[in-house]
């Protein structure tokens, strides 16, 4: 419906027709032309002033009412809504900080790393998957992702999953991690069952946050800490070589510690986490090898959390 200020067909003619047209006076001339559709640019610089705008919006509505009261007490011809706004959004933004945390290696203290599995001859493999679990290995410089086939048809003897514990406590108790991303460095794959494995990171919940025992095997989650598994083909090795990097989504950043221990965990993601039988070969076997905390330097596992 056209909305008008004065006289479709007066001098002064104001308003819009419809949604496509509008009458305005321009240069001392009335005219008709097509109404301007803003864009809604979804440029760096906006997406940032929209944040920070939800963001303070989300702020007011944190302060008590004695608090809003004063905002209101303080104002000068506005609300106290406004000049709460106004304030906030004249504050300069958070910088991000960043700390990087390391497993302990041997002898640990308050984190550990290592590789838990089931060496179980004539297992089917939802057995396998299942297993209480029969291995450890926690002082050693390696962390192992191993499947293998037994040489019974369709029976595997060996299935191995990683636990990397991280003490994070020196996070700041009032901060808000933004993103984290975990630095593994590949040593060696072998692929001899042909069926391409993929690697991804879950939780773990080892009965100690300094050592392994045989039955941490079975406390490793099925939830992805990270949209992105490593296939294969992309997994980097080297001497220490590129690292094969996990950034954390939602889940795995609502598992970081503030207070404790951070405790991570990979698995196998396309026949371990959701039961798929591999292909089997007799005695043949497909792993991802990557160094651990005990081979030192450069080569250790690294966390490196981002915060405000």
């Amino acid at each position: 419906m056209p909305l008008l200020r004065a006289p479709l067909f007066s001098l002064n003619a104001r308003g819009r027709l419809g949604e496509l047209f509008a009458l305005v006076r321009r240069r001392r001339q009335n005219i008709i032309e097509l109404r301007p559709i803003p864009a809604d640019a979804k440029s760096t610089t906006q997406l940032f002033y929209r944040d920070r705008f939800t963001a303070c919006v989300a702020k007011w509505h944190l302060l008590s009412e004695a608090e809003k009261q004063e905002w209101q007490r303080k104002a000068v011809h506005m609300t106290g809504y406004a000049a709460f706004m106004s304030y906030c959004l004249t504050l300069p933004p958070a910088v991000p900080e960043e700390m990087t945390f390391y497993p302990d290696a041997h002898p640990e203290s308050t984190s550990v790393d290592g590789y838990v599995g089931d060496f179980t001859s004539h297992q089917t493999w939802p057995d396998k998957v299942g297993a209480a679990g029969t291995q450890q290995n926690d002082d050693g410089i390696y962390l192992l992702l191993y499947i293998l086939a037994d040489d019974w048809a369709n029976t595997w003897t060996t299935l191995n999953r990683s636990i990397l514990l991280f003490d994070t406590s020196a996070l700041p108790d009032a901060c808000t991690v933004t993103a984290a991303t975990l630095y593994l460095y590949g040593s060696r794959k072998v692929d001899n069952l042909g069926i391409s494995p993929t690697l991804n990171l879950y939780s773990s919940n080892p009965a100690s946050d300094n050592a392994l025992v045989n039955q941490d095997y079975a406390t490793l989650g099925s939830i992805p800490f990270c949209d992105t598994p490593i296939t294969y083909a992309a997994f980097k090795t080297g001497d220490p070589g590129d690292p094969n990097l996990f950034a954390l989504n939602a889940a795995g950043l609502a598992a970081i510690s503030k207070t404790g221990i951070t405790k991570l965990g990979l698995r196998e993601a396309s026949y371990d986490v959701p039961v798929n039988v591999p292909a089997w070969i007799s005695d043949a076997g497909s792993h991802f090898r990557l160094f651990s905390a005990d081979k030192g330097g450069d080569y250790r596992p690294k966390l490196v959390v981002t915060y405000q």
